[in-house]
């Protein structure tokens, strides 16, 4: 959860990219902080029920 504050605004966006299977698992995540800007990606996952068929390009 992101909480209003900090280095968080309360206006402004954030990008998440879901895998495009049945899934929708969150694979990149971009967001602009109050001193820069935050960027994600999944490298590597475990746990998951079978492969994910989705490719991160």
């Amino acid at each position: 959860m992101v909480k209003e504050g900090g280095l968080f605004k309360s206006e402004g966006r954030i990008l998440i990219w879901l895998s495009d299977d049945e899934r929708k698992i969150p694979v990149k995540v971009n967001t602009k902080v109050i001193i820069g800007s935050i960027d994600a990606e999944l490298k590597e996952y475990s746990g998951l029920n079978g492969p994910l068929k989705s490719k991160i390009e």
